[in-house]
């Protein structure tokens, strides 16, 4: 005996399509599409759920990164100002160390000059030393020429300028010293 179910199913029910209607190499296939759609379709549900998420730790991430961004620019601020602070304290290095190290130039041109020659003015000027004086006579000039000329550090001694001075019996002098290279 034969059992009929008189009842449709839910599927019967939802579509209005009998699938004992349908023959049996309908079925299947039907079947299949069936079965890849609610795949698809819970793999799409799995997927949107996901992008979801993602974006909302995007959000999350994005309002994280606004909250630091004065921080960071206080950060930048302050290296920036580490760095500027550091050239200052340098410069102020360099300063402290120049005057021990001109004192000791100048103690040593002025320890070369003859007796009878008189310093009253020297400038620097990119490692080029300028002396400007007086001499009692011009022989005073050519010992002070051969004295400086001595000194290791200079490469060599210039006269750049003389002239006797009549009214008070002496010679003022122009000598540059030029840097050991």
């Amino acid at each position: 005996m034969k059992r009929m179910n008189y009842a449709g199913s839910a599927f019967e029910h939802l579509t209005g399509i009998s699938l004992t209607a349908l023959p049996l190499n309908v079925r299947l296939p039907l079947a299949a599409f069936g079965i890849t759609m609610v795949a698809t379709g819970f793999c799409w549900g799995v997927e949107e759920a996901r992008i979801d998420a993602a974006l909302r730790s995007a959000e999350a991430y994005a309002a994280r990164a606004a909250a630091l961004d004065p921080a960071a620019d206080r950060a930048r601020a302050a290296a920036a100002d580490v760095a500027r602070l550091r050239t200052v304290a340098r410069t102020i290095r360099d300063a402290e160390g120049s005057g021990a190290r001109s004192a000791g130039r100048i103690a040593r041109i002025t320890g070369a000059l003859p007796d009878d020659v008189w310093l009253s003015a020297i400038r620097t000027d990119k490692g080029t030393v300028s002396l400007e004086g007086r001499a009692l006579h011009l022989e005073g000039v050519a010992n002070a020429l051969d004295a400086l000329g001595r000194l290791d550090e200079y490469a060599g001694v210039r006269l750049t300028s003389a002239r006797s001075e009549a009214r008070r019996a002496s010679v003022i002098y122009g000598l540059a010293l030029d840097p050991a290279r």
